[in-house]
């Protein structure tokens, strides 16, 4: 079953009622069977392999009576063929670096002035022959 991007709305619904239809034949089921062990009244069952407009809960129910639920797994976003060679996962917010990258952080996190915040002066690192530093040092900036 194809779709193209030309077709209408009803034109689709007509073609994926007959495909419903035809499935169910060839699975030797009456409507009143389909709706029965799918959970939906014969109502819907009659609408949809009409073509017309059902509830997506519904045609969720009689896919997976007729065993089609793997028809949605088209739906799913397919990682491009790079994305699957690095096996990068898929993004949900931005990286650390694409936040600290933007140049004019938003008002709230300016100081009353208007201005960015002044940043603080780098910490030295500890070098070999350093005195390791005593608790109290610690505690100071």
């Amino acid at each position: 079953m194809r779709f193209f991007p030309s077709q209408t709305d009803d034109a689709i619904l007509a073609q994926l009622g007959e495909s419903l239809a035809q499935s169910r034949l060839r699975k030797r089921l009456t409507q009143d069977q389909l709706a029965r062990e799918a959970g939906v009244s014969k109502r819907t069952v009659l609408r949809i392999e009409r073509g017309e407009s059902i509830q997506l809960t519904n045609l969720i129910r009689i896919l997976r009576t007729l065993n089609l639920l793997h028809a949605l797994d088209s739906l799913k976003p397919q990682p491009s063929p790079i994305e699957q060679l690095r096996g990068t996962r898929v993004r949900v917010r931005p990286s650390r670096s694409e936040k600290s990258s933007n140049p004019n952080p938003p008002r709230s996190a300016r100081n009353p002035s208007g201005n960015p915040p002044a940043k603080p002066p780098p910490k030295r690192t500890w070098m070999w022959g350093d005195e390791k530093p005593s608790n109290q040092d610690r505690s100071q900036p």
